[in-house]
């Protein structure tokens, strides 16, 4: 219990996501063959695999063409490329192989379960993944950068607002002391 009252909104509100997608893909995978979940298991895992691996060989063959090894030295655009294509190839691949086998176990109510338990593992693992890695790299420096962006904005305004009373009330005290100075009794 005190795990729980330690957690913050944001990591209350990635766990319900996370808990709301393994369960909408557990139930999806009862509903699909076994083969799509072969399929998709088989399309995200070897690009995780192998992204680094192509990406290391590309940049040694292309060493001579200077666009290329300059695109290859900026990481994530050719990391998040390179894993594109691998993806495409390796989906391509597996769908024509389950297209092959024609792999439909959803008949059997024992392979149903498998089924089930796979598609949870399926939704927890790529998920789990991909909320984690997209809070790490885009929400977290987001957040910061606007906040910071906002608090110097202002105390900026908080600044300026300050400086725009006291010339104000300055002007004004000059006014009224001029005006006592200019006034005959």
């Amino acid at each position: 219990m005190e795990l729980l009252n330690s957690l913050k909104t944001v990591e209350i509100i990635y766990f319900i996501l996370m808990i709301s997608f393994v369960t909408y893909f557990g139930f999806k995978g009862i509903l699909q063959s076994l083969g799509f979940t072969i399929k998709i298991i088989g399309s995200i895992t070897i690009p995780l695999i192998f992204y680094k691996k192509l990406h290391l060989l590309l940049s040694e063959y292309f060493i001579d063409n200077e666009y290329l090894t300059n695109l290859l030295n900026h990481d994530l655009p050719s990391e998040i490329l390179i894993f594109i294509i691998l993806f495409l190839i390796s989906y391509s691949f597996f769908g024509i192989l389950e297209k092959i086998l024609n792999l439909n176990f959803t008949k059997n109510f024992s392979l149903k379960i498998v089924d089930f338990f796979l598609g949870c593992l399926y939704g927890l693992f790529l998920f789990t993944i991909i909320f984690y890695f997209s809070y790490n790299a885009f929400l977290k420096n987001l957040m910061t950068e606007n906040m910071n962006k906002v608090m110097n904005y202002n105390i900026e305004f908080y600044d300026k607002m300050i400086s725009s009373t006291k010339d104000y009330e300055e002007t004004k005290d000059k006014i009224i002391n001029s005006n006592n100075e200019n006034e005959i009794y």
